[in-house]
């Protein structure tokens, strides 16, 4: 589903917008592995509202979406022009894994993901930044748009969460 608000972004970004959206991609797991880590089975199983994904949902979600990201990412840096492939988010959030898995093995693939995005992000330069793709529901895309909806990613589900334990004062 095309997101417009997403599309609509200012690129390219500030050496200083474009440091922050790297630290939010490295600091993340971290941040998420600390807000979940005293939940239980029940409050991971909570959705974060009326017809939302559970947190647990969300979780899974995130190491799915953060693998195809980092996967467009080395795509555009090592093909000209690529046209990425989307996926359908809401199927792959209720297949099984996603709904009765434990947290931790998707907690491990965005530590471990996140430390490899971050460092390549680090490396590029202004040219790197400005590689493109085509993807099929969002258009040309270049890589300082796909950092930033990809930070905003993260800080997105993370407020979902966070307002969820607000709410119920987990």
């Amino acid at each position: 589903m095309r997101r417009p608000d997403w599309k609509e972004m200012e690129v390219p970004m500030t050496p200083a917008e474009r440091k922050d959206a790297i630290n939010t991609i490295k600091t993340f797991p971290k941040t998420l592995t600390v807000t979940i880590a005293n939940l239980t089975d029940h409050q991971l199983d909570t959705p974060y509202g009326e017809g939302k994904w559970t947190v647990r949902q969300v979780v899974h979600h995130l190491a799915d979406a953060h693998v195809n990201a980092f996967a467009r990412l080395k795509m555009m840096l090592t093909e000209e022009a690529p046209t990425l492939k989307p996926y359908d988010q809401e199927r792959w959030a209720e297949l099984h894994d996603t709904l009765s898995l434990p947290v931790e093995p998707s907690l491990k693939i965005l530590t471990g993901l996140h430390q490899r995005w971050a460092k390549l992000l680090e490396t590029m330069d202004d040219d790197d930044f400005r590689r493109t793709a085509f993807h099929p529901e969002e258009g040309d895309i270049d890589l300082d748009w796909h950092l930033k909806v990809y930070a905003n990613h993260c800080t997105k589900h993370l407020g979902h969460i966070k307002g969820l334990l607000d709410k119920k004062g987990w």
